[in-house]
């Protein structure tokens, strides 16, 4: 059963992301990141779903447990879309702007084989596992390379990089909780709920921080 801290946790976090939503579509930066943007939206709406149908059927229930993996692997599907988002706004070369889509979905074909090796009640959460690590890769990456770039980067494109930076957060701490659990074996950690929240959190103000003009 969730504790009271969890639910204030996801109480807090289902906010964060709407505002952050909200944040994004004002300030015009929706549009240039329109799956990221539809990530927190997707995310909070999925929250609220989930709550209603445990209140309604209970955490054990089948429903429950069907909501859950659907929404998971969903959600994980759009926040790859928003990772390989962040790597087309950053790409200043022509040519790597006009492959990294067809990267992308190489990579989701690489996990798709590689998950089918999996039976088929495991295959779409172990393929939605390997993306959502294929995509903080992609991001350690983004952040790495971050630091060789001009300092006069502005606009649209600083944006992307200070949001890659508040990615690479996220999975760090969703990392920290994943290692967390294999060492102790008990899976409610305070980091997955502080995950959550800063993503949309940490969003918000690079948004807010970044310039307007490119």
């Amino acid at each position: 059963m969730p504790t009271n801290s969890d639910l204030v946790w996801w109480a807090f976090a289902t906010l964060a992301e709407l505002v952050g939503a909200a944040i994004l579509l004002v300030w015009g930066m929706a549009r240039e990141f329109r799956f990221l943007t539809g990530y927190l939206v997707f995310t909070a709406a999925a929250n609220v779903t989930t709550y209603a149908v445990w209140e309604g059927h209970g955490l054990s229930s089948l429903e429950y447990y069907h909501l859950y993996y659907v929404a998971h692997v969903l959600g994980t599907t759009i926040l790859y879309a928003s990772v390989g988002e962040l790597a087309l706004r950053t790409a200043k070369a022509e040519w790597l702007s006009k492959h990294v889509v067809g990267l992308f979905l190489a990579g989701l074909c690489a996990t798709l084989l590689v998950s089918s090796r999996e039976t088929p009640l495991r295959f779409f959460p172990a393929t939605s596992e390997k993306l959502f690590w294929m995509g903080g890769a992609v991001v350690l990456v983004l952040c790495i390379w971050s630091f060789w770039q001009a300092e006069d980067v502005s606009g649209r494109r600083l944006a992307a990089f200070r949001l890659a930076k508040v990615m690479g957060v996220y999975f760090a701490l969703h990392a920290l909780a994943y290692g967390l659990f294999y060492l102790t074996q008990v899976r409610e950690s305070i980091l997955g709920g502080l995950a959550s929240a800063w993503l949309p959190i940490g969003a918000s103000l690079a948004v807010l921080s970044a310039p307007q003009s490119d």
